[in-house]
């Protein structure tokens, strides 16, 4: 392996980290809708499958979003975070 994929697999690591950082910070809902809706541990679901899957409506799920994404913003403020500047 070189030093540029070693490098990449340590930005991945790091992003693994503060991800699951983040997520033990929100409510259970919260984590679910990040995780379907940015498709971490599966696949990207439409705001509708969200909606459908979690039985609540798009406009909750919206709520929800822009609940979580606040606390990210509050959870990253440290300048050297991977996840600074990401929402």
């Amino acid at each position: 392996m070189n030093a540029a994929a070693t490098l990449g697999l340590t930005e991945e690591a790091r992003i693994r980290v503060a991800v699951d950082h983040v997520l033990r910070n929100l409510t259970a809902r919260e984590a679910e809708v990040l995780r379907l809706r940015f498709g971490i541990g599966e696949r990207v679901h439409s705001l509708q499958e969200v909606s459908v899957r979690l039985g609540i409506p798009p406009a909750r799920i919206l709520q929800i979003e822009s609940r979580l994404f606040r606390k990210i913003r509050m959870t990253s403020v440290d300048p050297a975070s991977p996840l600074r500047g990401w929402c």
